[in-house]
């Protein structure tokens, strides 16, 4: 979770790309006045929030999260953080009406439902959910289950290989490019279908968190989100302690009290069978 957030702040001074990118992979990671959080982090708080509120017995999930009361609720909390139009428009129009968008939002928000959930096929059914009322399209079904799949099989040991292999074959998302053609692709659109592959390639390319966000802002293009699931993805494989102190401490310089209260809260859940979260906060 604090890696997509970390991935949203260090990519929001470059999202878009045409006017402001970075030459190499070696950038400053915060850009002291323009770094900030946006949708990504307000929306990635919400899905966490909506997991916490499932009704449980005997620690097991009864039904589903309520994902779009709880979408409504913080982007009313925090407006005017850079939604896209649509989903600002079923916000408005009282999150009544489905939406059938492909565009990239359902992925970027979708990290901790990767790593709540321990049966997979219930992870990829909640991902399913998490998009009903917001995305619901087949190009975002295909984007938000390679994404929590890749998470969860991260967390749970998975090699990058293996990684690739079940998206490829399972969502048709092709990962043999490098981030260097990536960078040189035309950046117009912010469709599923793009943005997956190519933060899953900053992913797979990387050697540690850091490198994926990096890889991340040199692809050029919508590098809060892009940089926001490549590194939900890495904060899964290489562990979320691997993650340098400093660089969570930035971040939160730029969070919410709340934010971070819910951060841990999320923390402490998951890590009462998650080993590697066990004890941990931001």
């Amino acid at each position: 979770m604090i890696g997509a957030i970390i991935g949203d702040i260090v990519g929001s001074p470059y999202e878009g790309a045409g006017l402001n990118f970075v030459d190499d992979r070696n950038f400053s990671l915060f850009d002291g006045r323009n770094s900030r959080f946006t949708d990504d982090t307000v929306l990635t708080c919400a899905t966490a929030d909506a997991i916490l509120q499932t009704f449980t017995i005997n620690d097991s999930p009864i039904g589903y999260p309520p994902f779009a009361e709880l979408y409504k609720k913080w982007a009313s909390k925090y407006p005017n953080k850079g939604y896209g139009s649509g989903f600002y428009e079923w916000v408005s129009e009282g999150g009544i009406t489905v939406k059938n968008s492909y565009a990239n939002g359902c992925m970027m928000r979708c990290s901790p439902i990767g790593l709540y959930y321990d049966d997979f096929n219930i992870a990829k059914s909640v991902a399913l959910e998490s998009i009903r009322m917001t995305h619901n399209s087949p190009e975002s079904a295909r984007g938000i289950q390679s994404i929590v799949s890749a998470i969860y099989m991260a967390l749970h040991g998975k090699s990058k290989l293996q990684i690739k292999s079940y998206v490829e074959k399972s969502f048709g998302h092709m990962l043999n490019m490098t981030v260097e053609e990536l960078r040189l692709l035309p950046k117009t659109t912010i469709r599923c279908d793009v943005t997956a592959p190519q933060a899953l390639i900053c992913f797979m390319e990387s050697t540690d968190y850091e490198s994926a966000i990096r890889n991340a802002v040199y692809t050029k293009g919508d590098t809060d989100t892009i940089a926001a699931i490549a590194g939900s993805i890495a904060e899964a494989f290489y562990g979320v302690r691997s993650i340098p102190q400093s660089t969570i401490d930035k971040a939160k310089q730029r969070l919410t009290p709340e934010i971070i209260e819910l951060i841990n809260k999320f923390y402490y859940t998951i890590g009462e069978y998650h080993e590697s979260y066990k004890d941990f906060i931001i």
